[in-house]
């Protein structure tokens, strides 16, 4: 019966998914969120429970967080190439690219040491 109360044809839909949006931000409590969207905190737990509600905050944060992804790379990039930089920040931007791209890295190392032995081991 609760999915039925906030289904898409519910007067209630519109907030249902306000409330979706600002919690996707992750930056506001039930009560912030009750607060500008005009819906008592139990509702906002009540759907917080709900099927509906957890894929789509899944759906609109995968959303998010992929138009998020460009300026992110920037903000790497500028790090990185920034002459100011601390050494320390540079290090974390360069291992947060590299494990992000490079997750198989210690295995890509490990192989590289394999093939080198062999190739001495030849010589």
């Amino acid at each position: 019966m609760a999915d039925k109360e906030i289904g898409v044809s519910s007067p209630m839909y519109p907030k249902l998914l306000q409330v979706i949006e600002l919690d996707a931000l992750a930056t506001m409590t039930a009560e912030d969120i009750s607060a500008v969207v005009g819906v008592p905190v139990p509702t906002i737990s009540k759907w917080r429970r709900s099927d509906i509600y957890r894929s789509t905050l899944t759906d609109i944060s995968v959303k998010l967080f992929t138009a998020m992804v460009p300026q992110a790379i920037k903000t790497i990039q500028d790090i990185l190439n920034d002459p100011n930089a601390r050494p320390k920040v540079k290090l974390d931007a360069a291992k947060l690219i590299l494990d992000k791209t490079m997750p198989d890295l210690q295995q890509v190392d490990e192989r590289s040491l394999q093939a080198i032995k062999v190739t001495v081991s030849y010589e």
